[in-house]
């Protein structure tokens, strides 16, 4: 788990976190680069001949084609995303958190603490997380490929598959932090990459629930996600980045809320997925069974989510705590209005659409995570979710003034963000990766130190 990737020092102050054009609450200002004389531009000095001009070489220069390729590939894909204050105070961050849950308190952790035995001690802790997160994604392709639209019957084979890739994700997310402690490898960049998976098995894990529940392509899937998932996650972010504590209470959604989910993947495949569909009636109200799970969620999340902002605002002023609510408030208003709205974009392209919500939360709650580890601010406005704000208006508007119909396709929007959003994390997650390792000489998915010509991975 998370709170187990940490063990170094404290932190220390440093300029805020800059990777795109962004309202922050306060910046920093970068120095330029010093522009060398044109008759120098083509010269290619090693550091070898810095030091000896009379030694000789050990490796051939790279051309000037050459070179001005790798500079250009720097310029389009590789960039440091933190100055050198940022990274010392990231690589200095000390993590503090506990887990005071019950089931893990007396069953789960007995449990790992024997099971990390039998990993090897070659398996690197990320390795540990990433193999994790397959457990839950090869289950969602499945049940994605059976039911495209959310409310299908599949093979009962796809449920129990759920159920054990989720219990397998949380096995090995609670292994990865106690095999960095047990090979001495814990660092930051574990910290991170554990948070970053937490992040996205929000969208992953909710699709494959969804799914089981037949809720289909309607916003009941979406509400569904949206409170047991994105909401709750960001306000415990937020009492982290206001605390630099993680504290999972007596009754939490790491550990019993994933355990309840297993319960439910293996209920429908013992039962049929068509228990969901059932109607019942409460007060003459009637509804099917699966919507109970819509109805609950909130009325558990919001308390949870209420002592979250309680603890964070004793920690940090009033009005900060609302500017790091901002991104949550737009992303909540955009979500819901294009689904609401859009005529398509949740009933006929259900996974899409999530997908697109999930790939910009990731980069929210990962952007959070990031101030609070480097120990600068948290922008209250994130470029990110323009795709989604693009969207929002576009159905709105077709609401408004053209009888329904969005004034641009939907399904171009969806694909053109969702390519944006993916692109955008994948470009920050390797180079964000790829400046750590630098920095501490290590890799990412193997153990011991790196020679400086070394792949980071």
């Amino acid at each position: 788990m998370i709170q187990d990737r940490m063990t170094t020092g404290a932190s220390s102050d440093t300029n805020g976190y800059n990777d795109g054009p962004s309202a922050s609450i306060s910046t920093g200002s970068k120095v330029p680069a010093p522009v060398l004389p044109k008759s120098l531009n083509a010269i290619s000095i090693s550091p070898a001949s810095s030091t000896n001009a009379s030694s000789k070489p050990t490796s051939k220069s790279p051309s000037p084609v050459s070179r001005k390729r790798n500079d250009l590939e720097n310029y389009i894909w590789y960039k440091n995303y933190f100055s050198e204050r940022e990274i010392d105070a990231l690589c200095a961050y000390k993590n503090h958190g506990a887990d005071f849950s019950l089931s893990y308190k007396y069953i789960m952790n007995p449990m790992y603490l024997r099971a990390v035995n039998y990993l090897p001690l070659w398996l690197a802790p990320n390795c540990v997380t990433l193999i994790g997160l397959f457990g839950v994604l090869l289950p969602h392709l499945l049940t994605a490929y059976y039911s495209p639209l959310l409310d299908a019957v599949c093979p009962w084979w796809c449920y129990v598959l759920s159920g054990l890739g989720l219990l397998f994700y949380q096995f090995m997310d609670n292994l990865d932090g106690k095999q960095a402690r047990r090979t001495g490898s814990s660092s930051p960049l574990g910290h991170l990459f554990d948070h970053g998976c937490d992040a996205l098995n929000v969208t992953i894990s909710g699709l494959s629930f969804v799914n089981t529940l037949r809720l289909g392509s309607s916003m009941w899937s979406f509400s569904l996600i949206f409170w047991m998932g994105f909401v709750v996650f960001y306000a415990a972010t937020l009492e982290e980045f206001f605390t630099s504590a993680l504290i999972l209470r007596e009754i939490n959604g790491p550990n019993e809320g994933l355990l309840i989910m297993v319960g439910v993947h293996f209920l429908t495949a013992i039962v049929g997925p068509q228990i969901w569909l059932t109607e019942v009636t409460v007060n003459g109200i009637t509804f099917p069974l699966n919507h109970i799970f819509v109805y609950l969620i909130p009325v558990l999340t919001i308390p949870t989510m209420y002592l979250n902002y309680k603890i964070a605002s004793g920690k940090g002023r009033v009005s900060e705590l609302f500017k790091a609510s901002i991104p949550l408030l737009f992303f909540s208003a955009y979500t819901h209005l294009w689904g609401m709205c859009s005529p398509v974009a949740i009933t006929q392209y259900p996974i899409l659409f999530i997908w697109v919500v999930g790939l910009a939360f990731f980069y929210i709650v990962s952007r959070m995570i990031i101030s609070h580890l480097t120990n600068s601010e948290f922008p209250w406005f994130i470029p990110m979710l323009t795709p989604l704000g693009v969207g929002a208006a576009n159905a709105v508007i077709g609401t408004l003034f053209f009888q329904g119909q969005p004034p641009l396709p939907e399904l171009p929007l969806l694909v053109i963000g969702g390519v944006i959003e993916f692109v955008t994390n994948a470009r920050r997650v390797f180079c964000i990766t790829h400046q750590i390792c630098e920095h501490l000489g290590i890799f990412c998915f193997k153990l011991g130190k790196r020679k400086r010509d070394e792949s980071v991975l």
